[in-house]
């Protein structure tokens, strides 16, 4: 049970912190279609580019980039191994995390956006 709460304490925190500090910064100064990640996300699925779409990409995108990060964090918290061995498994987790999840939201964005154009 403390997994739990820690994982979801670890994970409100980071996702507060990149929404206060990335997504509304971003957002303040008009500059959320200059984000790598949603410009990579674009690209590979090749969606159109809309400002709403680019809104709500960057907002997803907090939540999965908050879920990505507190899983290492959670685990190199609880697990007692090296200092090596916690980082190497860090980052198989990282990759394995940030190719899966965002080719699920990619996915999803180019499901959404070709049931669009079948209603219109």
């Amino acid at each position: 049970m403390k997994y739990v709460i820690a994982f979801f304490l670890s994970f409100g925190c980071l996702y507060l912190f990149l929404y206060l500090f990335y997504f509304l910064r971003l957002k303040k100064k008009g500059m959320l279609s200059v984000n790598r990640a949603s410009q990579f996300i674009i690209r590979k699925y090749e969606l159109k580019k809309s400002k709403k779409m680019e809104e709500k990409l960057n907002f997803v995108l907090v939540g999965v980039n908050s879920f990505i990060l507190a899983i290492p964090i959670t685990l190199s918290y609880f697990l007692q191994i090296h200092y090596m061995g916690m980082l190497i498994l860090s980052f198989v987790l990282f990759m394995l995390l940030f190719y899966s999840l965002y080719h699920i939201v990619g996915m999803f964005f180019k499901r959404k956006e070709d049931q669009n154009e079948i209603n219109n």
